[in-house]
């Protein structure tokens, strides 16, 4: 329960300008107890709350301690990091503050082991980030805002919908409970479509990824990273928490599934290539390399005898990803400081590159034992050849796109935005020593197999020819000006489905008699259109004289509600 109150206490006394110099000392490090109970606890543990909600179950178990560790890394971090990064915005308090909410819900979703808690802490989390994608409130950041919200609203909705469904179909509210119970029920499939299809917004599913590309470029550089980093792991985590993984064969979606991923790993590094901001860049690397993990999902799906393969697998993949694409993201606000000489130029490429290279799968890097333990895992299915030969092209294309972006963010002159100071650029020292890290001293026995794997001989061999020609491709689009015109010319904007559709909207808003007043009209009929206006007047004018009588019910409203929640509570004792 302190994990919860570290992050909520801060962030309410940000609201109050006398103790906001406390709270802002306080905030950056609010990411560390979480950690530290990561690293220190055991799995299997959990304590049950009967008198919060319908019954909270929070725990930690080996997935909850992976994802736990890496997201409070990545929010503490990157808390340290935005001290400084934010350090002249006046507004820096309400950027902590969404800041907090929003790593309160993450850590919270992490640790609630029953839908009920689970869902209220993913909203928190989602709802909160708003105020993180639209800090800068320029033109672009309230538009990635509006496609952001717009794109929450429809997935909570879908989960909404998904857990009422498995809680009636299993009359229990656990997620342990709810997983065997779906293997039964007679809704199973709608379930299921429903269950991929909300997460997978916040994963950044195709095609349900276009506030990605959107959100991170206009977030600040600290919020980017826990965005991409942490953020769209809680699509991953929901999906192995509430699908039933390991407790039934699910071929048919399971092959579903791992044919999206593999479209997105192929589509998000296309986008990415052709994009020309760093960040954009980035978000379409998640976009492809979450492609990956679903394509993991699907082989739980297809193979449930071979779960535990695929889960340690999965858990290796969402820690490599979460550090390198974090070390990416504030390595572009290292690259736009000043950087007065030669050797600081060299230290942040240098920074750039190690994260890069892993991510690409080199050889002897977190990312390449993650891509062995995924093709590994791949072996249970019936087409272990064909995902050998799109995992082993998916590096060759995460080269490609990670070549784009050092191409891009290269620090090549004095010129910045903005100065990080000593601590901040420690912070993100500290991340890249975990990404290197994370090879040698990872403390978790399920995933220490996978890494050993990774360090073979015949897995170097694999993995190095990939990022070889992912290079030498690179290179030679680089050096040739025919493929820097084709590049030039297939500039696809950030948003790719987002933008369509509001291009789309705005052609048929300039159209005569195509505007939305019009479309009104036609579909309502003058008939009905005059009444249901009056309708509409009257119902705000009682809204309006509700509002203005219940704006001076201070005393009584606060009485009513504590009166409300005296009831509730006897309820459900």
């Amino acid at each position: 329960m302190l994990v919860f109150l570290i992050g909520l206490l801060p962030a309410c006394a940000l609201l109050l300008p006398r103790l906001r110099p406390a709270a802002m000392a306080v905030a950056p490090w609010a990411a560390l107890p979480p950690l530290l109970l990561a690293l220190s606890s055991t799995p299997d543990v959990e304590l049950e709350l009967p008198w919060v909600l319908l019954g909270t179950r929070l725990g930690m178990d080996a997935t909850g301690q992976v994802f736990l560790f890496f997201t409070a890394l990545l929010w503490w971090v990157s808390g340290i990091y935005a001290r400084s990064y934010l350090e002249d915005d006046p507004e820096i308090h309400r950027f902590f503050t969404c800041f907090l909410l929003t790593m309160t819900g993450n850590l919270g979703l992490i640790l609630s082991l029953d839908m009920a808690s689970f869902y209220c802490f993913f909203a928190v989390m989602s709802f909160a980030s708003y105020g993180l994608i639209v800090h800068h409130g320029d033109r672009e950041a309230l538009r990635a805002g509006r496609v952001y919200m717009m794109m929450v609203i429809l997935g909570e909705v879908l989960l909404f919908a998904a857990l009422v469904i498995a809680a009636f179909d299993t009359q229990h509210l656990a997620f342990r409970e709810v997983t065997a119970g779906l293997r039964s029920s007679p809704r199973q499939d709608w379930i299921i479509a429903l269950a991929l299809a909300g997460f997978g917004i916040k994963a950044g599913a195709l095609p349900l990824h276009s506030w990605l590309p959107l959100a991170h470029p206009a977030a600040p550089t600290p919020a980017s990273a826990v965005l991409s980093g942490a953020m769209i792991k809680a699509g991953l985590l929901g999906w192995l928490r509430f699908l039933p993984l390991g407790e039934v064969a699910l071929p048919g979606w399971g092959a579903f599934t791992m044919a999206a991923g593999v479209a997105a790993l192929f589509l998000g590094a296309a986008l990415g290539v052709v994009q020309q901001n760093s960040k954009a860049i980035l978000a379409y690397s998640s976009i492809s390399q979450m492609g990956l993990m679903t394509v993991g999902l699907g082989i739980g799906l297809a193979a449930p005898e071979h779960w535990q393969t695929t889960l340690a697998a999965l858990q290796l993949y969402a820690l490599h990803h979460a550090l390198a694409k974090g070390a990416l993201f504030l390595g572009v606000g290292a690259a736009a400081t000043t950087l007065t000489g030669p050797w600081q130029r060299r230290a942040v490429a240098v920074g750039l590159m190690l994260p890069a290279l892993s991510l690409a799968g080199a050889p002897w890097t977190s990312g390449a034992a993650a891509k062995t333990a995924l093709k590994a895992a791949a072996k249970a299915v019936p087409w272990p050849t064909w995902l050998d030969w799109s995992l082993a092209l998916g590096s060759i294309a995460t080269t490609l796109v990670m070549a784009r972006f050092a191409l891009e963010v290269w620090p090549r002159g004095p010129a910045a935005h903005h100065r990080l100071d000593g601590i901040a650029l420690t912070a993100w020292s500290l991340l890249l020593a975990a990404v290197l890290g994370v090879m040698w001293v990872v403390p978790w026995p399920s995933i220490r197999g996978p890494l050993r794997e990774g360090l073979s001989f015949a897995a170097f061999r694999t993995a190095l020819w990939p990022v070889l020609i992912g290079a030498a491709l690179a290179w030679r689009l680089a050096r040739s000006r025919r493929g820097r015109l084709l590049l030039g010319r297939l500039q696809i904007p950030a948003g790719d489905l987002a933008a369509l559709a509001e291009r789309g909207w705005s052609a048929l808003r300039r159209r005569p008699g195509g505007g939305p007043e019009e479309a009104r009209s036609r579909w309502l009929g003058q008939k009905w259109r005059a009444p249901l206006e009056r309708a509409t007047v009257r119902i705000e004018e009682a809204a309006t004289s509700l509002e203005q009588s219940l704006a001076g019910w201070t005393v009584g409203g606060s009485a009513f509600l504590v009166i409300t929640g005296v009831l509730v509570w006897l309820l459900t004792r």
